[in-house]
């Protein structure tokens, strides 16, 4: 049509929540990754966006666990303290007791899960 995502909000809109216990993946983004066990994750710090790519490595730079939520490919987390404080002091604030979901968008050339923290907040 014309490139507008018609389905923000919707259940089958990826989004990515930050938590005090990290960050957290609905079902469509790990659909979206192919389900991966590590991903890589990169910031555009003059942005303010982040993005998520399925990795291959066991470890290394930019490398995190995606650990499924309770076994099952609905949700998943990466729980890192780093990652965590990194996104406190590029969005200069604490997460809300209730989260921050921010939404996410799939760059099917580049295989990237794009994130923009930059968008309206919205606890969940």
């Amino acid at each position: 049509m014309n490139g507008f995502d018609f389905t923000i909000g919707k259940t089958q809109s990826p989004y990515v929540a930050w938590l005090s216990s990290g960050l957290s993946f609905n079902g469509r983004c790990l659909e979206l990754l192919r389900y991966p066990k590590r991903v890589y994750v990169g910031i555009d710090r003059a942005g303010k966006r982040m993005a998520i790519k399925a990795a291959d490595e066991e470890s290394g730079e930019g490398v995190y666990n995606f650990a499924a939520v309770g076994g099952k490919k609905n949700r998943a987390m990466i729980s890192s303290v780093t990652l965590r404080g990194e996104l406190r002091r590029l969005l200069n604030r604490r997460p809300p007791a209730g989260g921050i979901r921010f939404p996410a968008v799939f760059d099917e050339a580049e295989n990237l899960l794009i994130v923009d923290l930059n968008g309206i907040y919205k606890s969940h």
